[in-house]
């Protein structure tokens, strides 16, 4: 599920989910699936949590895992590792077997 305040589209990315910039007064609640019903009173909760600014009923943790930023996150830790990986070369166990003719 994706439950949570929409992402400011300029804003670069924070390096924790919780300091990533919103969009002030809109939050998203999609995604539920066939659980939705299961889904559906907590989403509730928290969705009005979000919006009227009080306590989250879910810990810090339970909230990245329904966050809708969660996958830009992923891919632009994903790139910075490739990254670095890139620039220090392969390790010797990764790098692909010379063909033998």
């Amino acid at each position: 599920p994706l439950i949570g305040g929409v992402p400011a589209p300029d804003a670069p990315l924070a390096d924790q989910l919780r300091l990533q910039p919103r969009q002030p007064g809109l939050v998203l609640c999609t995604a539920l699936g066939s659980r939705g019903i299961t889904w559906a009173a907590l989403a509730g909760q928290l969705v009005a949590a979000l919006a009227l600014g009080s306590p989250r009923p879910l810990e810090a943790d339970l909230l990245d895992a329904v966050d809708p930023a969660r996958f830009a996150l992923r891919r632009q830790q994903y790139r910075c590792i490739r990254a670095n990986t890139k620039k220090r070369g392969m390790p010797k166990r990764h790098q692909p077997r010379a063909a033998h003719n």
